[in-house]
């Protein structure tokens, strides 16, 4: 399970006067299984996606998403095959969290009709974040070189939704 809290959040002006909401929060993962997970901390933000409200979030039909594509960022080949380095790797047992941080920009006043503004209401945030951003195979080898620490979380997971509400007139910083 995967649940954001934000930390910070400061409206800017972008380029081109574009309004943005910066959020900074907090993201707390908890092993909901029965057996223990190896959960890498170098995770990053795959995509989020916005919803309108509460009857939209159910049927899963997002106002608006957004997904960030970043090559490999991890050499996995360079790591300790023998164990996961706890600098980059935490052992979750069933029951236990563990949190990291994480950044991310929201477009609420678009410039010249570019898209929706999504000023004045709330919405519903779901953020999605990639725990494994190395290559695949070899994320597979250490998940079986690793299985007696527990299972490699490889697999995109997705956040609980999180309130936010964006004000009707927000005073940017630029």
């Amino acid at each position: 399970m995967l649940e954001p809290v934000i930390s910070g959040a400061k409206y800017c002006q972008e380029t081109g006067g574009t309004i943005a909401l910066r959020l900074r929060f907090i993201l707390h993962y908890q092993n909901t299984t029965q057996t223990a997970i190896v959960l890498p901390m170098f995770a990053f933000l795959s995509r989020y996606e916005l919803f309108s409200d509460e009857a939209a979030l159910k049927l899963n039909r997002s106002e608006s998403s957004m997904s960030f594509h970043r090559d490999n960022v991890l050499d996995a080949a360079k790591l300790d095959f023998s164990t996961p380095d706890p600098k980059l790797f935490r052992i979750l047992r069933p029951g236990e969290t563990a949190s990291s941080y994480g950044l991310l920009s929201i477009v609420v006043q678009p410039v010249h009709g570019d898209g929706p503004s999504l000023l004045g209401r709330d919405h519903y945030l779901r953020v999605h974040m990639n725990p494994w951003p190395a290559e695949r195979k070899t994320g597979e080898k250490l998940r079986t070189l690793w299985q007696r620490y527990g299972v490699l979380w490889m697999a995109e997971v997705a956040s609980l939704p999180l309130k936010l509400h964006v004000e009707d007139r927000p005073r940017a910083d630029v």
